[in-house]
C-alpha cells in the first residue's frame, strides 16, 4: 500500500478520502486543470499572461527508474499555472536566462505601459495577483548559493553573471511598480470577505481564529518570535498557525496545557514522554499576508492552505513509543486554487493531491529545490514529503504523534493579551533584506 500511495494518483485520492472522511473534512470534487484562464474567463487576457510567465513552467524532472536501482531518467513536465506556490528555483535558469526573462519582461512591461491594474477592480483579484509577483520578489532577491532548505545548505547553484545580475534589477524593479499599481487601502483590504470557510473544514476552529478564547481548540505558539519553520520558508509573506484539540477524555484543554507543558521542560527528553492520545487533532493554518498603498504589510483572513492531523487506535501498529501507546496518525491537507476561490466555490481549498494540484517536487514550500543544474528531483507524496524538515523516521501513514510533531517540543497556548501570530511574523518580515528592498524600489 505504501508503495502504492508514493507511485498511484488513484490511490493517493482514495487514501485522502478515508482520511478526510475520519477527520470530518469537507472536500470539494474538482477537475484538474492546466488553464490558463486563472484572473478573467479569457485565456489570453493580461492578467493570465502575466501570471502564466511566472507560474506556467516546463521544468527537467530527475525521476527514479522503479526497475533498476540508483537508474535515473530526466523528463519534461509542466506545471501550473493554478499552483499555490511559483514553480521556480533558485537557479538562473528559472528566472534570469534569455527565454524565462524575455518572456517575464514583456509581461511586466505590457502591464505597466497599459496600466493593467485598472482592468480588473475585485479586491480579492488584486491582493492575489499581488501575492502571486510577492513571491517572485523575494525569490530573486536571495543569493542562490546562501539559502537554508530545512537543515541543509542549499549550494552547488551557479553564480549569476553580470548580465544576469542585471536581468535580476530589472524584474526586480519592475515587479515592486506592479504590486505598488495592485495595491489598496487598508480599509478595503480589511473589508474582504472572510473566504475561508474554515468550519465547513475544520468545525468549531472559527472561534480559535478570532482568538475567542471559549472553544475547543488552542493555538499555540513556540519560541520567542513566534514563527514556526515554515513561515520562514516562505520568507515571512504568509501567517503559519498551530491549533490543538485534546480528546476529553484526556482531560480536554487542560490535558493539552499539562502535554505542551511536559515538552517544554529543560533538558526533557522527548522519546520517553508519551504521544499525544487517540482523538488529538493539530491544524496547520496558512493564512495570506498583502500590502496595502502604505507600504505596510496587512493579514488577512485568506487561507492558502490547510493540514489536519489526528490520532486513532491502530489494530496493526508498526511502531509504539517507550509506554506502549500506539497510533495511527490521520493525514488531510487542502490547498487554494485560485480559479475555485474566484468563482466563490465555497473557501476555494481541494485536497493536495487528490487533483493533480500537488506537484511532489516541492521539496519546501513557496518554490522548488533544485540541483546544481536546475533540475528538479522526485519528492515523496503528502505526508512523507513533511519528514524533509521534521522526524527523521518513517510515517508510512502510521508514526507515534511525537515523530511527526517535533516542532511542538517547546510549544505553549498563545495568550489572549499576547500579540498575534500575524503580528509577530509582520515584525518579523519588515526587516528582512528583501522587504527592506522592496521599500526602496517601492518608495523610488
Amino acid at each position: 500500500m505504501r508503495a502504492s500511495l508514493r507511485n498511484s494518483t488513484q490511490h493517493r485520492r482514495l487514501w485522502f478520502l478515508a482520511c478526510a472522511s475520519a477527520l470530518n473534512v469537507a472536500v470539494v470534487a474538482t477537475a484538474a486543470t492546466n488553464s490558463s484562464a486563472v484572473y478573467d474567463r479569457d485565456p489570453s487576457h493580461l492578467w493570465n499572461r502575466l501570471f502564466a510567465a511566472f507560474y506556467a513552467r516546463q521544468i527537467e524532472l530527475v525521476r527514479r527508474e522503479v526497475a533498476g536501482a540508483g537508474n535515473e531518467h530526466v523528463e519534461r513536465v509542466h506545471v501550473g499555472p493554478d499552483v499555490p506556490d511559483p514553480p521556480l528555483g533558485r537557479h538562473p535558469r528559472f528566472l534570469l536566462d534569455d527565454q524565462p526573462f524575455d518572456r517575464c519582461d514583456r509581461g511586466l512591461d505590457e502591464f505597466l505601459d497599459q496600466h493593467g491594474e485598472r482592468l480588473i477592480d475585485d479586491p480579492l483579484r488584486r491582493v492575489m495577483l499581488q501575492r502571486d509577483l510577492w513571491a517572485v520578489f523575494d525569490l530573486l532577491q536571495a543569493h542562490p548559493t546562501q539559502i537554508q532548505h530545512g537543515d541543509m545548505l542549499e549550494g552547488g547553484l551557479p553564480e549569476p553573471t553580470a548580465i544576469q545580475r542585471e536581468r535580476k534589477e530589472t524584474l526586480s524593479r519592475k515587479l515592486a511598480r506592479v504590486m505598488r499599481a495592485l495595491a489598496m487601502p487598508r480599509d478595503r483590504i480589511e473589508s474582504l470577505p472572510d473566504p475561508s470557510g474554515i468550519d465547513q473544514i475544520v468545525p468549531d476552529l472559527s472561534r480559535a481564529l478570532r482568538r475567542a478564547g471559549d472553544g475547543p481548540w488552542l493555538e499555540i505558539v513556540t519560541d520567542a518570535d513566534g514563527l514556526f519553520r515554515h513561515t520562514r520558508q516562505v520568507d515571512g509573506r504568509s501567517v503559519f498557525r498551530v491549533f490543538c484539540r485534546w480528546p476529553h477524555s484526556a482531560g480536554g484543554a487542560d490535558g493539552l496545557r499539562k502535554w505542551l507543558r511536559e515538552r517544554s521542560e529543560p533538558g526533557v527528553d522527548l522519546a520517553r514522554l508519551p504521544g499525544a492520545p487517540p482523538g488529538a487533532a493539530f491544524v496547520l493554518l496558512r493564512e495570506l499576508l498583502c500590502i496595502d498603498d502604505q507600504l505596510d504589510i496587512v493579514p488577512t483572513r485568506i487561507v492558502e492552505s490547510v493540514q489536519v492531523r489526528r490520532t486513532a487506535p491502530s489494530a496493526q501498529p508498526p511502531e509504539a513509543d517507550v509506554h506502549g501507546d500506539v497510533f495511527t496518525q490521520e493525514f488531510a491537507e487542502l490547498s487554494l486554487r485560485r480559479s475555485l476561490l474566484f468563482a466563490e466555490r465555497a473557501s476555494g481549498l481541494v485536497p493536495t493531491g487528490a487533483d493533480g494540484i500537488y506537484f511532489d517536487p516541492y521539496a519546501v514550500l513557496g518554490r522548488v529545490h533544485t540541483d546544481s543544474d536546475g533540475r528538479m528531483r522526485e519528492g515523496l507524496p503528502f505526508p512523507q514529503t513533511c519528514l524533509t524538515c521534521h522526524s527523521g523516521r518513517t510515517l508510512g501513514g502510521f508514526a507515534t504523534m511525537n515523530a511527526s510533531i517535533m516542532s511542538l517540543h517547546s510549544a505553549r497556548p498563545l495568550g489572549r493579551d499576547e500579540p498575534s501570530i500575524a503580528e509577530r511574523v509582520i515584525r518579523w518580515k519588515r526587516e528582512q533584506p528583501d522587504f527592506v528592498r522592496l521599500r526602496a524600489l517601492w518608495s523610488g
